[in-house]
């Protein structure tokens, strides 16, 4: 798994954005929601999620790294998700996230 968190590395200092000519975007993220975050981290062997708000501009900022990593990581079985604080703010409670964006291995 080594060379999975090198490649997360590498993709988030990147920051290139992934796209289709018209704009729109099938994203390698997965958004997990209150109800399917428990399910989804526990299905996981390994896993990174990105907690964050719309309107931070560090986590508009991070949001294309994000991406790329998420496609580099898929190849290796390592799936990136996030969780979108403003509407799971109970979820983001529950586990201690101090600001935005945090980022936790689960």
């Amino acid at each position: 798994m080594q060379l999975g968190w090198h490649a997360l590395a590498i993709a988030l200092a990147a920051g290139s954005h992934y796209g289709t000519a018209s704009g729109a975007k099938a994203s390698a993220v997965h958004n997990l929601s209150d109800k399917a975050f428990d399910a989804w981290s526990d299905a996981q062997e390994l896993a990174l999620v990105k907690f964050f708000a719309p309107w931070c501009g560090y986590c508009q900022a991070m949001a294309p790294s994000y991406e790329q990593a998420a496609v580099a990581l898929k190849k290796d079985g390592i799936p990136l998700a996030e969780v979108d604080c403003t509407k799971e703010a109970k979820l983001c409670e529950e586990l201690d996230i101090p600001g935005y964006p945090t980022l936790k291995v689960v």
